[in-house]
């Protein structure tokens, strides 16, 4: 048995990898802080200010629309990029037991 790893090998193993190292990541304290003191922070903020009735200035209606999206985008291909990770982790592992 080789222990060179295949082209579909090496980009399932480099995929799992970037899953652990945004788990790792997502469980400092720096990124709790970050999350919690600024994402959450302005997600409140954008949404109470598009809500707000008063608030009619198109400009900056599309600006709080745009930051809201990109913050969500931002959070959310986080996550998504962890589950796909975490999918080729398990990809990469029943490929080398076809393998054996």
């Amino acid at each position: 048995m080789s222990d060179k790893l295949s082209a579909e090998e090496k980009q399932l193993a480099l995929s799992a990898k970037d899953a652990h190292n945004l788990i790792e990541m997502c469980q400092t304290n720096g990124w709790k802080v970050l999350k919690e003191m600024y994402f959450d922070v302005r997600l409140e903020e954008c949404r109470a200010y598009l809500f707000d009735d008063k608030n009619t200035d198109p400009v900056m209606i599309r600006a709080k629309v745009m930051l809201l999206g990109f913050i969500e985008t931002l959070l959310s291909d986080i996550e998504l990029t962890v589950n796909i990770g975490l999918q080729s982790e398990k990809d990469l592992i029943e490929l080398k037991e076809k393998k054996k």
